[in-house]
């Protein structure tokens, strides 16, 4: 598939994943990555057009925007893995991470206004809350592509580390999770996307 896009079929697939992660208590941490030189190309816009010119009953067109909220909404905390480049959709998908570890050749490039797409209100709040306004309108309104230096310093990027140490420091940051005590905040809804006044 090409740089790991998502398509319409995957989204049934996350959501069933994300339901089994919730319902395994024994599960403490998910990572989330991808293969090859990309993390994802993001969501498959000509599956998106099609569905759109030639809408099916079955069609749910927040299909996307739902497995993102769903992702957020885990009860145990996430790690994004950004092996490569993150474009359109799939960089909501990090977003919506609690952790994201990038590596030097991380670019992350949101086309939404260049493509004439209008974003999702569930996405364009995460953006808001998580990385300021400053920072969201930048990425939406010139949808240039902005480098892992400059997404670490936003906030996009918590850690950028060398390629072969990528998988390596995931595991060590999932192991320090599992040694504390993150579902007692989880219940709070701190970690878990729940809706906070504060954000």
């Amino acid at each position: 598939r090409e740089h790991n896009r998502i398509e319409p079929g995957d989204l049934g697939a996350l959501r069933e994943i994300f339901d089994r992660v919730d319902r395994d208590n024994s599960i403490r941490v998910l990572v989330i990555t991808g293969t090859g030189k990309s993390f994802s190309s993001g969501y498959h816009i000509g599956a998106l057009a099609e569905r759109k010119s030639e809408p099916k009953k079955e069609d749910d067109p927040d299909a996307f925007a739902k497995m993102v909220d769903r992702l957020e909404a885990l009860r145990v905390p996430t790690i994004a893995a950004l092996n490569g480049g993150v474009y359109g959709g799939s960089t909501d998908v990090a977003l919506a991470c609690d952790f994201r570890i990038g590596v030097p050749d991380t670019r992350m490039f949101m086309p939404a206004a260049r493509l004439g797409i209008v974003y999702y209100p569930s996405g364009l709040r995460r953006y808001v809350n998580r990385l300021g306004l400053g920072a969201a309108k930048r990425m939406f309104l010139t949808a240039e592509p902005i480098p892992s230096e400059e997404l670490l310093r936003i906030g996009y990027l918590d850690e950028v580390v060398d390629p072969a140490r990528l998988m390596v420091r995931v595991e060590e940051l999932a192991a320090t999770i599992t040694a504390n005590a993150p579902l007692a905040l989880a219940a709070t809804g701190f970690l878990t996307g729940a809706p906070c006044e504060m954000l």
